[in-house]
């Protein structure tokens, strides 16, 4: 039974070989380092759920790692912003750090970044306008730091009575002992992410009213993500309305699956068989400027149709001139090489998501990386310049199916010699 194994491996393997539909350039690298690569909206409608058959391939053959990003309407980002440190000193008793807050800003706390040690000090800290006379902050404390065996550096955070001194002098006791290396001192911000969205084509619609509610029966060709819908609305000038989306369908779902359906009529929650979704209802404001946020409503799948319904009251309809819709921004991030051409492979149906090393050292990679786009998606038949040729590949193929006839004819053979004996 052994061979008849490894015929059905080499089989699956020579049948997978050759299973993506599209294929897109990656933009020349001008130098080797890690760079975004911005996905088109045409590229995400023709990837299977999730982007799980994407995958960058370089003018040798070979697949390079990288991290897949969809952004998020709602995105914060901490950065540590480091003080000036003016003076860094130690003697036998004591060892001083002077930091500058030259805002005289309000401050409470300080992040020191410290070689990773196992140290007990006694610190205490004062604070001065001039460097002269100093008043004192905070009294003798403990500071401990224990020994961090994952990293070489470790952060402290050090607290004290809110105060908006120039400067603040750290000393910490060493009785003799050798002083902590600290390397900044500083404070983590956050800051809201404003997310980048691009077109989303191929949207058609059909709008009627009647019994005081307007109703845009939307298609999308091919299905897409919708992350985003933005109307152009002529009239009237102020408006505030509550709609509705409904009769959702996608590549991986039915219309019946997706029909809104109340759990109880006390309940904002909706039910798409057993599973709940988010609430499809929405506001209608003209201070929103026309815009309905969807990324949890079509955003999870790829649409192909759906239905909005705005109840108007007793208000005159409203006068839609136009509609687009809208994603997401997604991007991949990967280290490409100078001279060297990357094309990224789609369009499998069947194929998994990659399992990567890359993910692990997401901390390693620079926040201010280049970004790179994409040409247009072709059909992977299509030649492009630089691409790699894998003829070589297409003839190990024959000649695995030609090895995989030999071995079954004589099999074949070998089982009807053995019927005529018996």
């Amino acid at each position: 039974m052994r061979i008849p194994l490894l015929l059905i491996l080499l089989y699956c393997q020579v049948g997978l070989a050759q299973n993506f539909t599209y294929k897109s350039k990656i933009d020349p690298i001008t130098k080797s380092a890690f760079y975004k690569v911005i996905l088109s909206s045409n590229l995400n409608a023709r990837c299977n759920h999730n982007l799980e058959d994407l995958r960058i391939i370089d003018n040798t053959g070979k697949e390079i790692p990288y991290l897949l990003k969809k952004e998020s309407t709602i995105d914060s980002k901490s950065n540590f912003m480091e003080y000036t440190i003016i003076e860094n000193s130690s003697d036998q008793e004591w060892q001083r750090i002077i930091i500058e807050n030259p805002t005289k800003g309000k401050l409470e706390k300080f992040i020191l970044e410290i070689k990773n040690a196992d140290a007990n000090r006694i610190l205490q800290m004062s604070g001065s306008n001039d460097k002269k006379k100093w008043y004192v902050v905070r009294d003798s404390f403990y500071f401990t730091s224990y020994n961090n065996e994952n990293t070489t550096n470790i952060q402290k955070e050090i607290t004290f009575p809110r105060s908006d001194y120039n400067y603040y002098k750290i000393e910490i006791r060493n009785k003799d002992k050798n002083p902590i290396n600290i390397i900044s001192a500083g404070y983590y911000t956050n800051t809201i992410q404003i997310p980048s969205f691009q077109s989303t084509s191929g949207l058609s619609y059909k709008i009627k009213t009647f019994n005081k509610k307007t109703y845009i029966t939307c298609i999308c060709t091919p299905a897409n993500r919708i992350d985003r819908l933005k109307f152009y609305i002529s009239s009237p000038n102020m408006y505030k309305r509550l709609g509705k989306i409904t009769n959702i369908t996608g590549n991986e779902t039915t219309k019946e699956d997706y029909t809104i359906k109340p759990l109880h009529s006390s309940s904002k929650l909706y039910k798409r068989g057993p599973e709940s979704l988010p609430s499809t209802n929405f506001e209608f404001n003209s201070e929103a400027k026309a815009l309905i946020e969807t990324e949890n409503i079509l955003g999870n799948t790829k649409t192909d149709s759906f239905t909005i319904e705005i109840d108007n009251q007793d208000n005159e309809p409203l006068q839609i001139d136009s509609m687009s819709a809208f994603q997401l921004t997604t991007s991949l991030t990967a280290f490409l090489e100078k001279d060297k051409s990357y094309f990224l492979y789609f369009g499998d149906s069947l194929l998994q998501s990659p399992h990567y090393d890359l993910p692990y050292f997401q901390n390693k990679i620079p926040n201010d990386v280049n970004t790179v786009t994409i040409g247009p998606v072709v059909n992977k038949e299509v030649k492009i310049t630089n691409e790699y040729n894998n003829d070589n590949s297409v003839l190990f193929v024959w000649i695995g199916l030609g090895i995989i006839g030999v071995i079954l004819i004589f099999l074949t053979t070998n089982m009807l010699q053995k019927m005529k004996t018996e």
